[in-house]
This record gives structure tokens, sequence and C-alpha cells, in this order.
């Protein structure tokens, strides 16, 4: 992904801007560059796949308006010739097009996307706007430079360069303008909340047609720098999908599999998806690589400082580095992931769990509308650190899924005991997998689904390096008590000073946060309230407004909203 940064105000220096440049060319290695703003300085780290020759930034229109952007439109074409933009590159389609429609024209884009862009006509005349995607794949940040200035960036590190303490997220499906030294933020997207009794059901053609479309869009020109994850249905989906388009003629995919012999693994079941196209006459290069404790150990600093300490985003996160380093390894330069099948076909366990019986349709369109915050923007950030673009073919299922009757996504089998989440039975994603009949394996279809943090190893790599880790058992009491005193209980969801130490699940949560703590001493200081907010029963709550979220970070863990009834657990 590229790298975009902008600094205006009496901050506006070139030495400034060329440090934040520096950071942010780990996501644009391809070089970068820069021009000056009627208010400050702005500037691009490129990462080029779309009319290479033709697309440098930042794009400056013969009236000055200005664009630095992060990302692809799909539809870009399409766009040019409905609205006659005269554009020969999606980055002009997107500055044609904003400045001609005004916001409005963030709502016909199938992309990603996060700019920083100024208008000298049209209906943002004399005005700086940013935004970005409704998914939030492509991350923005911001802060105040010292009162004096304004940063802008694609990440936090980026504008810390300027001196932003305060690092401040541009939410998913918003846009903004610039004013002085502050930002005014509005939402352009907000996935509508569905009917109580659910919507009409949806016939599975659709659902394979759209997903279909999409996956054959985020093709890029060059498919041999394309690669995919391959582990559970919904990456197997997507490796399918793009070998049969091309006949296997891409860069290849990528199976993280643990390194403890006793773990479970995606591995068997991807092995019948891979034969399956055998069959076919197609040949995938497949790249399997294990997740051990040492790469763990090696990777942890960096992956914390770039997600926070929420565990369930560094479990994922490190399969994910290591996928990155594989396809870097390997020459590729974008990789297309499969987020969005689990939300909109409910298939988090501890979800139904919690709120089973009470108005589950709301709580699951919380879980929905976080998205941009967790698994939209993870993968990006860390593939980016890499000079990597993700794609994510699949997100836009969850808007497609929303509004059907709960019974064609989830299946209560069994509510067990009401005490314990492994005693509820269910399954989920059910249109999704009728939707896959036929393109993929039976026995996958059929086959339980795997957490992350199992079928890749993660968890168990990372219980070796807190065991291993001397400091952190000699603190760890004293810890998890300072911990608890300074609101930081609903990261473990738990009492912290009786947790149990043979818990591999609540040690790792607690050796993430004490791991975190270490590196960002300051932010750890401030306590859990001010990362997530008030808690309410061990679990963070908020008032659930998009220009709110701008006061947390650009990835972390489900909250709840204060209107989400949850159960009594005794």
């Amino acid at each position: 992904m590229c790298g975009i940064a902008g600094v205006f105000g009496a901050a506006a220096q070139p030495d400034t801007l060329q440090r934040m440049l520096a950071v942010a060319a780990r996501r644009g290695p391809e070089g970068t560059n820069s021009c000056a703003h009627p208010a400050g300085l702005i500037g691009h780290a490129a990462l080029r796949f779309v009319e290479i020759e033709h697309n440098a930034q930042p794009l400056k229109l013969a009236d000055g308006s200005l664009l630095v952007w992060n990302g692809q439109i799909y539809n870009w074409r399409a766009l040019n010739a409905e609205h006659q933009l005269g554009a020969a590159t999606d980055t002009q389609t997107l500055l044609h097009g904003l400045r001609k429609l005004g916001s409005d024209f963030l709502r016909e884009i199938d992309g990603q996307f996060a700019f920083i862009a100024y208008f000298a006509s049209g209906p943002f005349a004399g005005r700086t706007l940013l935004g970005r995607d409704k998914w939030g794949i492509c991350p923005l940040v911001y802060g105040s430079c010292g009162g004096t200035g304004l940063a802008i960036g694609s990440t936090a590190e980026v504008v810390q360069c300027a001196g932003v303490r305060d690092v401040r997220s541009v939410p998913a499906g918003t846009y903004g303008w610039v004013e002085q030294d502050q930002i005014e933020l509005a939402a352009w997207y907000r996935l509508r909340l569905p009917a109580a009794e659910g919507g009409e059901p949806i016939a599975v053609e659709r659902v394979r047609a759209l997903v279909e479309a999409r996956v054959h869009s985020r093709i890029p020109d060059q498919p041999r720098e394309l690669f995919t994850t391959l582990g559970g249905i919904d990456s197997q989906f997507v490796t399918t999908c793009v070998a049969r388009a091309l006949r296997g003629a891409f860069g290849g995919a990528v199976t993280v599999v643990p390194h403890a012999a006793d773990s479970g693994s995606d591995l068997p079941f991807v092995h019948k998806t891979l034969d399956m196209l055998r069959a076919e006459n197609i040949d995938v290069a497949h790249h399997i690589v294990v997740l051990t404790p040492e790469f763990a150990a090696a990777n942890l600093e960096r992956l914390l400082r770039l997600l926070g300490p929420d565990l369930f985003h560094i479990l994922c996160g490190l399969a994910e580095d290591l996928v990155a380093q594989t396809v870097k390894a390997n020459g590729g330069r974008t990789i297309m992931t499969a987020g969005g099948p689990d939300e909109a076909g409910r298939s988090y366990d501890r979800w139904t769990f919690l709120h089973l019986g009470l108005d589950e349709e709301r709580a699951w369109h919380r879980l929905c509308e976080q998205f941009g915050s967790s698994e939209g923007v993870r993968a990006g950030l860390v593939f980016g650190e890499h000079g990597i673009e993700n794609r994510v073919p699949l997100a836009d299922l969850i808007e497609l899924a929303a509004y059907m009757p709960a019974a064609q996504k989830q299946r209560v089998l069994d509510r067990g005991d009401g005490h314990t989440v492994a005693s509820l039975r269910m399954e989920s994603k059910l249109f999704w997998r009728a939707a896959l009949s036929g393109k993929l394996p039976a026995q996958c279809l059929d086959a339980r689904k795997e957490p992350i943090h199992g079928s890749t190893g993660a968890m168990s790599a990372l219980r070796e390096v807190a065991r291993a880790d001397a400091r952190f058992a000699q603190e760890r009491h004293n810890f998890a008590l300072h911990a608890w005193q300074l609101g930081w209980n609903g990261i473990v969801f738990g009492k912290l000073w009786e947790l149990d130490p043979t818990n591999a699940l609540t040690e790792c949560q607690l050796y993430a946060l004490y791991r975190w703590s270490l590196l960002q001493p300051e932010l750890f200081a401030l306590g859990g309230e001010h990362r997530y907010g008030p808690y309410v029963e061990y679990l963070p709550r908020f008032v659930d407004e998009p220009t709110l979220r701008t006061f947390k970070p650009l990835c972390y863990d489900w909250q709840l909203g204060f209107d989400v009834p949850l159960r009594a657990i005794e």
C-alpha cells in the first residue's frame, strides 16, 4: 500500500515532511514525491499498480487542485465514462469526481482509499479534504503539532514524526475538511441497522455473482505479483476464484501452519482444495510456512507498536506478517485476503453466546460496523509495512448479509449450559457455505471453523515466548495488579489478579499487554478507559458515532455499544 503525508500551518517545514515520508516509504518503496499546498506541504510514497507511467503523485490539475492518496478504484473506468470526467487513471478519477460531485462521489466507488485533496474549484473550492473507504482498508490518521499545525498520514508513526503526541484516527466511512489546525469529520457511509425481524432471503446465486465479480475486479494488471492466503473456506474460495480466472498463472498461495504437532491446522483441507484444482488442470504455486516461537519473538515488538496490545490482532498479525515476508521474498506486491464472511455469517461463538436471546440483530450489527477498525484495517497495516498492498474482495458480504433473515446466516443447535462458550453448539455462515457449494470440496465446507490462532499456531508460539520471558515471570503479579488499577481489566475480560497462569488464552492476553506497556509506557499509564472508553461488566462500552471513533486507535478489538444488551453470566 502507498504511503501519504501532509503537514499544515506553522509546522509545515520541508524537513518535517521528509521525516514523515521516510517512514511512509515502507508502504510505498518505489519512490517519494512532494509538492507545496496552499496551506502547507503534501507528499506521497508510491506503490504503483494502475497506469504506472501516467499515475504520478501528488496529482496537480491546471486549476491548482491537488491530490495524494493510497488505494485502488476498481470501477474507475465506468465512473469516468458515466460522469464524463476525462480521466486516464483512477487517481485522476478520484480528484475529478470529488471536484465535480463532492462527497456523494464516494458512495459510487468500488474500491479502497485514503486521501488528502485540495480543491481550487468545485463544491469544495478553497478547502482541503480527507477521507477513507467504508471498510477502512486503507489507514489514515492525524493530529495537532503542538497547537500550531496539523499533520495527516497513513499511520501513527508517520504523524508522530511531525511532533504529534495525541494521534487521532480518521474512522472508516468518513470524510472531513481541514480548519486551521483542526479537522471536522462527517460520515459518508454507515451500515444501516436492519429491522429486528430481519430482511428478505437472498438467493445464493446473487451471493456467488457478487463475490466472483469482486475477486475478478481485484486481480492486478500483473497477476504474477498477486498472492493469496490459503487456510479456511473463505481464503480457499478467493484462491480458487483467482486460480480459475487465471488458470493458475499468478504468484501463488501461502498457508501458515503451526510449529506444534498437536495443534490444529487447515492444511488437510487446503490439500483437498488444491487437488480439486489439479483435477481441473490448474496448478497453483503453494508456499507452506511454519509460525515458530522464534518468529513470534523476533517480530512481536514491531507488531505491538503497529497494532497495539489487543491479543486477537497480535495473533492474526503474526500470521499475516509471516505471509507478508513470504510474499515479499517471492516477488509479490499485492495479497488478496478473505475478511468479511465471519462477520457476515455470524461465525464468532463468543459473540452469539454473549447475546443469545437478546437483541442479537443489534449486537451483530455493532460487530459488523467495527470491521473497519479490526479485520478491515489490520491486514493492510501489517502488509503495508512490507510495501505490499492488501485487497479484501469479500468485505461487501457484510453489507449484503446485514439484511438477510438470521436463519440464513446462523443456526444454534444447542444452547449449552449457559455459562461457558464451549458448551454452545452452532452452525454459521449458512448462506456462504451454500453459495460455495460446488466451488470447494464438500469436506471443506462441512469442516468446523478453526480460529486463526489455532490453525496458524500463533497462540502456542506466543505462549512459548511468554514462558521463556524471565522478566515477565518475575513481574507478572505486580504488573497484573497495576494494570487493574489503571483500568486495563477489559483487555482480558476477567480479574487480572486472579488469572490462572496455566490458561494459555488469558496468559497471552496479559503478556501482550505487558510487552506493549514496555514499548508504550506513556500510553499504558493513561489507562484502559483512555484507549477504549468506559467499562461495564469488564467490557468496553461506547456511544457508537463515527466521529467519536477518532479518539480510538486505528486497530482495536470488538466493543459493545451502550444500546446492546448483554446476558448476565454467573
